[in-house]
């Protein structure tokens, strides 16, 4: 039951980030949000969380460059050098998180 109310939990959040994310113009770095997704995995039961958040998050981050909303100025009415670039740090950070997190989960494991 622990398991359903965390990955529900967590699945929530990211469906939260995600729609955030399709409201709000492109160009705005909202794909961070899924780190918060990937370090809520330190109170995972399975240390696989920790993959399938970034994975996931990485994921949602790029389907969102496609069908986030383009402002209605003609000159950024297609994929601009902006979001693109907030869209790649995102996923940098996202795999970031991923990396320090699972890092210290087996720091802590060992001591």
């Amino acid at each position: 039951m622990v398991n359903l109310l965390f990955y529900g939990g967590a699945f929530w959040l990211a469906c939260i980030v995600f729609t955030i994310d399709l409201l709000i113009p492109s160009g705005v770095a909202v794909g961070l949000g899924y780190v918060v997704v990937v370090i809520v995995g330190i109170w995972s039961p399975s240390r696989k969380y920790y993959f399938w958040a970034a994975f996931i998050g990485t994921m949602l981050t790029i389907l969102g460059c496609f069908v986030s909303p383009i402002t209605d100025e003609p000159m950024h009415r297609y994929l601009h050098w902006e979001d693109i670039t907030n869209r790649i740090l995102s996923i940098i950070v996202i795999l970031g998180g991923h990396f320090f997190s699972v890092r210290e989960t087996k720091e802590l494991s060992i001591s």
